[in-house]
């Protein structure tokens, strides 16, 4: 989606831009959901490549805190179409392997699809030493699931814009307000349990001039 196709302007933009708007003469908003899809694909494939030593990734880059986070905003952005990024991040995962002369091979998308919303456990057969990116991107499944962010994009922080502005009055518009809304969503994600008094004094501190 990254490819660059000519435009009217002399500017180069997206392949799926160009496709959607000139050639199906669909809406642009339908070409910035295919980049996003692809730029979340991206973001998910860290956590299902392989880690050192040959261990399954299944999403240990990232611990924690900050392993939430990080997957709290790429499911922010993607929202219910989380599962489909992550078919299509297994699948370029399998495809590169496979050209890099890995084991594996393309995926088949009927059972991939399977994969992705079952929570069956890995058949015993398969062998613990052939790394599976179907079998990475089940555990990066489940994990989504068990931190409880597989519906994050319909939840909220404690604060909306309205609220953000009682606990800091002093806040422009613009920038700043984004900067410190993406903050409280960043701490919001990091700890999901966080109440509005600890997340008003959190951001008290971290942004006093506005305070």
């Amino acid at each position: 989606a990254a490819a660059a196709a000519p435009a009217s302007n002399h500017k180069e933009q997206e392949v799926s831009r160009y496709v959607f708007a000139r050639m199906l003469k669909l809406k642009a908003r339908d070409a910035d959901k295919v980049a996003l899809l692809h730029d979340v694909v991206d973001g998910f494939i860290p956590f299902l490549k392989l880690k050192e030593g040959g261990r399954q990734g299944g999403g240990e880059l990232a611990e924690g805190k900050e392993k939430r986070a990080t997957v709290g905003w790429l499911l922010l952005q993607v929202g219910p179409l989380w599962r489909a990024a992550l078919l299509l991040a297994a699948v370029k995962c399998s495809v590169e392997g496979r050209e890099r002369g890995r084991e594996g091979g393309v995926i088949p998308m009927a059972s991939t699809i399977k994969m992705v919303e079952s929570t069956n456990k890995p058949k015993e057969d398969e062998g613990e030493d052939k790394y599976s990116y179907r079998e990475a991107a089940l555990t990066f499944s489940k994990y989504i699931q068990e931190v409880g962010l597989e519906a994050v994009w319909v939840e909220a922080p404690p604060f909306n814009g309205v609220g953000l502005r009682k606990v800091l009055p002093k806040i422009p518009n613009g920038p700043p307000f984004r900067i410190v809304m993406d903050r409280q969503i960043g701490i919001w994600l990091r700890e999901p349990e966080i109440g509005d008094d600890e997340m008003a004094m959190t951001l008290r501190e971290a942004f006093p001039e506005f305070w």
